[in-house]
């Protein structure tokens, strides 16, 4: 029974190659053309594939707006065919009904089986790692077309090993294999640019010709995009200059978006059109930014003046003085520059006043501390005079008692000794002091310590 099966489906597989050979031959045949890195759209409306209406510069596109997923719409790489993502295969697990998400993905391209499929391999995982033609890819499309028509078949097959392998073996599944059919995606895209463009060669020709339109629009709107951003920058240099030290709203840029082509139609036309619109875009945006820029730069002047007179009444000292004037040299809004400068030169006049007024008060300081040292000095002069005339044999000096006097010399016993030097000394009365100056023996010299 499993023979018959297997030879009854290779028998269907040959039957269909054989039915799609012409197609195959004339598609092969294409020579390879020139990259154009395009985006094109595949939409499946009231159960039929279509082209979309937009064609995208590859690095525009929002991956965002269409996923694996997706029941209705998709994104495919105009060079190859495939989808613009990139989704491998993955399990899911029968436990607590884990697939059931999966298998209820209403894409037609989402497929939940028990054995991996070849067609669940990325572009990336193809044997082939070099990145196909448009030609190369449609013409093992067809290939895997009548592979495709084999589907359920295979399934059954499928399905009748599976049965004997859970009989023999007694075991079930615990995971299944969540897979993309890129061949059958790729084999949708290219009915439909059948369908759409006739052939294979008008497709091409047509995607070289938009390609380079698509490449001047963009970068013409670019430009457009530049000019306006230098705008807004020297806008929002202007707000901050003079809200100063404020919280300014900036003004943002609103990019263009993606520069798109129909998919198919007059081009030439189509582009003037387009330019006409991107110019329109910018003029009104322009205009926009315009209108954004007076209202936030008068509400950035009234923050300004807020902020200056509150800095003004804050501003007391010379330095903070001198620091406003400054900051606010060029945008004095509230006129308050004339009187800073009014109340710096009266700071400025005080602190000369104040200057004047401490030296002169530091010299008469001086010169008193001057006179009161020389007048300490003469009393303390006369009070050693007066107790030098009043020195007795058995009074203390500073360096021992007084054993012997004259007229003008005393003999004292030398308190602080040295060896080698004599324990008495005659010195003049004007060199003796009283005992708390206390002793210096310098080789015999005697000195009063302070």
């Amino acid at each position: 029974m499993k023979n018959y099966i297997i030879s009854f489906v290779l028998l269907l597989a040959l039957t269909a190659c054989s039915s799609n050979n012409n197609s195959l031959q004339s598609l092969t045949k294409s020579k390879k053309h020139e990259k154009t890195g395009l985006v094109g759209e595949l939409i499946l409306q009231h159960g039929e594939f279509i082209i979309g209406q937009k064609l995208l510069l590859k690095l525009k596109v929002n991956s965002k707006k269409n996923s694996w997923k997706s029941e209705s719409y998709w994104t495919y790489s105009v060079d190859n065919l495939y989808p613009t993502f990139n989704k491998s295969r993955f399990t899911c697990q029968m436990k607590n009904n884990k697939c059931k998400f999966f298998q209820d993905i209403k894409s037609p391209f989402v497929k939940v089986n028990a054995f991996k499929s070849g067609y669940g391999d990325t572009l990336s995982q193809r044997s082939n790692k070099k990145e196909l033609s448009t030609s190369d890819v449609l013409g093992k499309t067809f290939i895997g077309v009548a592979a495709g028509a084999l589907y359920p078949l295979t399934v059954v097959v499928g399905g009748a090993i599976a049965v004997d392998n859970f009989n023999k073996g007694g075991s079930i599944y615990k995971e299944k294999y969540v897979e993309f059919d890129y061949d059958g995606f790729v084999s949708e895209v290219s009915g439909a640019i059948t369908k759409e463009y006739g052939s294979f060669e008008s497709y091409l020709t047509y995607m070289v010709a938009a390609k380079n339109a698509l490449t001047k629009l963009d970068s013409y709107a670019a430009n457009k995009e530049f000019e306006l951003s230098v705008i807004i920058q020297k806008y929002n240099l202007d707000i901050k200059w003079w809200s100063l030290y404020g919280k300014p709203q900036k003004i943002q840029l609103t990019p263009y978006g993606d520069v798109s082509l129909p998919s198919n139609g007059d081009i030439e036309s189509s582009t003037v059109h387009l330019y006409e619109k991107i110019d329109d875009y910018f003029i009104k945006e322009q205009n926009s930014t315009k209108e954004s820029y007076l209202s936030k730069l008068k509400t950035a002047k009234k923050q300004g003046l807020k902020h200056q007179k509150t800095r003004y009444n804050r501003s007391q000292s010379l330095h903070s003085l001198e620091a406003f004037i400054n900051d606010y040299k060029g945008h004095d809004l509230a006129n308050l520059i004339p009187g800073a400068k009014a109340r710096l030169k009266k700071i400025k006049k005080n602190n000369v006043r104040i200057a004047a007024e401490n030296k002169k008060r530091q010299k008469r300081i001086a010169n008193e501390n001057q006179i009161t040292q020389v007048k300490l000095r003469i009393s303390q002069a006369k009070k050693l005079k007066k107790w030098q005339s009043g020195l007795i044999v058995g009074s203390m000096t500073f360096c021992g008692r007084v054993i012997e006097r004259n007229e003008s010399m005393i003999k004292i016993a030398i308190n602080a000794k040295l060896q080698g030097y004599n324990n008495e000394q005659w010195l003049h009365i004007s060199e003796v002091y009283e005992p708390h100056k206390g002793c210096i023996n310098k080789n015999g010299d005697l000195f009063p310590q302070f």
